[in-house]
C-alpha cells in the first residue's frame, strides 16, 4: 500500500508542476493572450498620445483639438466594435485606423503630412520591437 501512495504522491506532483507551468506562461502573455488586441487606451492616455503627435508634427492648438476629437470618436467606435458578439478581425480594424489615418491627414499641411507619415513609420517600428506583440 505505501507504494500506491508513493505512486499517486509522484504523479499529483508532476501534475502540479506541469499546471503552474502552464498558468505561468499563460499570465507571461498577458490577460490578452497571444496575437490578441490590445487594451484600449483611456482618455489620458488618448490625450497623452495626441500630445505626442502635437509635438512630432507640430500641431497648431486648433488641430490638435481636432485630432484629439478624431482619437475619442476613433477609440469610442474601437470599443463599441470590441463588445460586440463577433468581436472585429484584423481587416476591420485595420480599415477603422486607415480611417482615422485619412481623417488626420485632411488637417494637415503638406510638411505636417510628411511628418505624420514619419511619425507613423516610427510607430510601427517600435510597436513590432515590443516583446509582447508577437
Amino acid at each position: 500500500m505505501s507504494k500506491k501512495i508513493f505512486y499517486r504522491l509522484n504523479v499529483l506532483i508532476i501534475v502540479t508542476i506541469i499546471a503552474t507551468g502552464i498558468v505561468m506562461a499563460q499570465a507571461q502573455r498577458g490577460h490578452r493572450g497571444e496575437g490578441g488586441p490590445p487594451p484600449l487606451p483611456n482618455k489620458e492616455q488618448i490625450t497623452e498620445m495626441v500630445n505626442q503627435l502635437a509635438k512630432e508634427i507640430s500641431l497648431t492648438d486648433k488641430q490638435k483639438e481636432k485630432v484629439l476629437e478624431i482619437y475619442f470618436k476613433h477609440f469610442e467606435n474601437v470599443k463599441e466594435k470590441m463588445s460586440e458578439k463577433r468581436p472585429p478581425d484584423r481587416k476591420e480594424m485595420e480599415k477603422l485606423r486607415a480611417e482615422l489615418e485619412n481623417k488626420i491627414k485632411q488637417l494637415l499641411n503638406e510638411e505636417q503630412r510628411k511628418k505624420y507619415e514619419a511619425f507613423l513609420q516610427k510607430s510601427e517600428r517600435e510597436m513590432r520591437r515590443r516583446p509582447e506583440r508577437r
